[in-house]
């Protein structure tokens, strides 16, 4: 691809929030199909109990017997009756106890010596491929964030970054909010505009009201329709 060119390439962060989440989804589609695939191949001939005894157990091809996970019984087989090689066979079982005194009972009908019983060993695996296809919604959804994010952001700046921001709320910076009016400037509301100046000298000089045990108070209400001057005389209040 000699030096790359001088276009900007086509790495993540040049990618819009419609192609990452396009790409997210087919990766995540992907690896559903690679464990899909994989779990076909990995996995041997499932049987039934009745399968296991008679074709395995009574004539004597089974190895040992691997309990994975508490809940499928893989069948090892002998060297000599496994020629063709693969997958082991395998059946599941509900309850380990209930599989044991099967077993045992089993190998007693076909007059096999305790000594001679086929050992069961208990084993743990993780198939990583069946965990990311478990995780293959929680990606998705991951995925659908970045997109809405993207759309959110009017498309700059990438779904990663803003992925975090959904719900941020963006402060507007106060301006200056000092002001010249004052009550001299308001024409009429006499009484409510008198009321008020008394409450500004409260304001002013709290201490001479709470000397004689006034409180101060936590705020005005002022009432009206439309139009009727308390915009102004809120105002008024802040200039003096």
């Amino acid at each position: 691809f000699g030096d790359g060119g001088s276009g900007g390439g086509g790495g993540p962060e040049n990618m819009t929030p419609g192609q990452q989440m396009a790409s997210m989804a087919i990766i995540s589609l992907l690896l559903l199909w690679l464990s899909t695939i994989r779990s076909s191949q990995s996995s041997g001939k499932e049987l039934n109990w009745q399968e296991f005894r008679n074709e395995y157990l009574a004539t004597g091809k089974v190895k040992q017997l691997d309990v994975v996970n508490h809940d499928t019984v893989r069948v090892v087989l002998k060297q000599s009756a496994d020629k063709a090689g693969g997958p082991a066979p395998f059946f599941r079982v509900g309850s380990i106890d209930a599989f044991q005194r099967q077993l045992e009972d089993a190998q007693i009908d076909l007059d096999v010596s305790p000594p001679n019983f086929v050992p069961v060993r208990f084993v743990n695996e993780t198939d990583w491929m069946s965990v990311v296809g478990r995780l293959l919604p929680t990606i998705l959804i991951i995925a659908a964030l970045f997109f809405v994010s993207g759309k959110m952001s009017g498309g700059a700046g990438g779904g990663v970054s803003n992925v975090f921001k959904i719900g941020k709320a963006n402060p507007a910076t106060l301006k200056d909010t000092k002001t010249n009016i004052t009550f001299a400037d308001v024409a009429g509301c006499d009484e409510a505009k008198k009321e008020i100046m008394e409450f500004v000298s409260f304001l002013k000089d709290p201490s001479r009201f709470t000397k004689l045990g006034a409180k101060i108070p936590k705020g005005a209400l002022l009432v009206g329709p439309p139009g009727t001057g308390k915009t102004l005389l809120a105002k008024a209040t802040a200039g003096e």
